[in-house]
């Protein structure tokens, strides 16, 4: 049974599947004559600062983009932070090429997909803060039996009465070993 943290990070990880299929569909589309799918795809394949690639370098730009999203969701889904973090640069660094595009739309859909990871990424975080504090909770519960579970020490500390130092310790107890008060009617 998966925990409510580890469905959220599952969540925000599905979001570079998402984006993968995305692609995939927004290249199809451009391919077929329509220019509006150019806002929910890449950035990379479409930005003036990138060679425009034509015919089979282009399908091997898609191709190398969705395999690296597809690494970036499986590795997020095992909750690494690594993934989410460079993810998320790399979307946001894609959203940031289509607004050199004035692509809005595709802008916003950056966005809102930047906002889902990064959530995946927020439960992830905690999900391993919780695994460090019930690690350090069971290792508090075992140092406690632990301690429960062995004799009482006793109280009083221990004080030799004898000057040999090999000679066994003697408990010491207040008052029992001081020597008798001075007489004080001699005179």
């Amino acid at each position: 049974m998966q925990s409510t943290l580890e469905m959220r990070w599952r969540s925000g990880a599905i979001w570079f599947y998402w984006t993968a299929v995305l692609a995939i569909a927004a290249s199809l589309l451009r391919s077929s004559g329509q220019l509006w799918a150019g806002d929910i795809g890449l950035g990379i394949l479409q930005s003036p600062l990138v060679p425009q690639f034509a015919g089979g370098e282009r399908v091997a730009a898609l191709v190398a983009a969705v395999v690296v999203l597809a690494l970036l969701g499986w590795f997020a889904g095992l909750g690494k932070a690594w993934a989410f973090v460079i993810g998320m640069v790399a979307y946001a660094v894609d959203g940031a090429l289509l607004a050199m595009n004035a692509q809005w739309f595709g802008v916003g859909v950056h966005v809102v997909v930047l906002v889902f990871i990064y959530g995946g990424f927020a439960a992830a975080g905690m999900a391993r803060e919780n695994e460090r504090l019930e690690r350090e909770l069971a290792i508090r519960a075992s140092l406690a039996k632990d301690k429960a579970a062995r004799p009482a020490m006793p109280e009083s500390p221990v004080k030799p009465t004898a000057t040999d130092p090999l000679a066994a310790p003697q408990a010491f107890r207040p008052g029992a070993n001081l020597p008798p008060p001075p007489d004080e009617e001699r005179s």
